[in-house]
């Protein structure tokens, strides 16, 4: 009998944009042995189908989708500045991080988050949902975890600063953040370790956890960092960005896991 074909990976991004982090994605794909597939809001049919599928990181996600209204909406309707003295000694430190990672951002092609995208948001949905019901392996990456949790029952903190005041969350690829996992995760074992350094792109995380999620690991001040799901194969979700992560073998391994998950179901 002639050896199966390598599993294949649907990579739900943004139709405009992303190019840089798709071609990690490809990258990590191809080295972990399956076949990646780029799916946009634009390029999607029903008829494709997928091995596993990876939602990548991207626009905030419509805050209607988990029941609330947009926090500058809130403030233009309060006429509220959202403007705080305590925030400036935060605000300097954060755009001085922002010039020194500038050059690599540009050299990765990386912009600033766009504004909502509710085409992109309605076709993640579908698909999470789909791999749900069907028991895809499924691999959510910063946007994409949130997504899997708002749609799961969860919930979502708009801005992180409003919630930790005291944090700095300094947006680069590169590893600066330590994160704790839980001992007996399927994370932690596919990283072999229940500490390591991650990188951060994010303003929003999770606020309330979705039904059949478990927490496995947080940062040092309490902002979720990744969850998995309870009962499905493989479901997993992190808030930083493994794909430009690809020296890393550890981080390597979340791709192989995921593309061993498609193999093995």
């Amino acid at each position: 009998m002639p050896d199966p074909l390598p599993p294949r990976i649907g990579v739900s991004t943004p139709t405009r944009g992303g190019m840089a982090a798709w071609i990690f994605f490809w990258l990590n794909i191809r080295i972990a042995g399956g076949i990646p597939d780029r799916i946009t809001p634009d390029n999607y049919n029903e008829q494709r189908e997928f091995d596993g599928i990876i939602i990548s990181g991207g626009a905030d996600i419509d805050p209607a989708l988990y029941g609330e209204e947009k926090l500058k909406e809130i403030f233009e309707k309060s006429g509220s500045t959202h403007f705080r003295l305590r925030d400036i000694p935060r605000k300097v430190f954060l755009s001085s991080v922002a010039v020194l990672t500038f050059g690599l951002r540009r050299i990765l092609g990386l912009k600033e988050v766009p504004g909502a995208d509710r085409k992109r948001d309605g076709l993640e949905v579908s698909l999470i949902n789909h791999a749900l019901e069907n028991e895809i392996p499924m691999l959510g990456i910063c946007r994409g975890m949130q997504l899997i949790n708002v749609v799961m029952g969860g919930s979502l903190h708009q801005e992180i600063a409003d919630v930790y005041e005291d944090v700095s969350n300094p947006k680069t690829v590169l590893p600066h953040k330590r994160i704790s996992i839980k001992s007996g995760s399927m994370l932690a074992d596919v990283l072999g370790k229940t500490s390591t350094y991650v990188n951060s792109l994010h303003h929003q995380s999770i606020n309330e956890v979705g039904q059949e999620l478990d927490v496995v690991a947080e940062c040092d001040a309490g902002i979720i960092q990744a969850v998995e799901g309870r009962k499905k194969r493989f479901l997993l979700g992190v808030q930083w960005h493994p794909e430009f992560l690809v020296q890393y073998g550890s981080q390597r391994r979340i791709f192989n896991a995921l593309v061993t998950a498609c193999t093995n179901k």
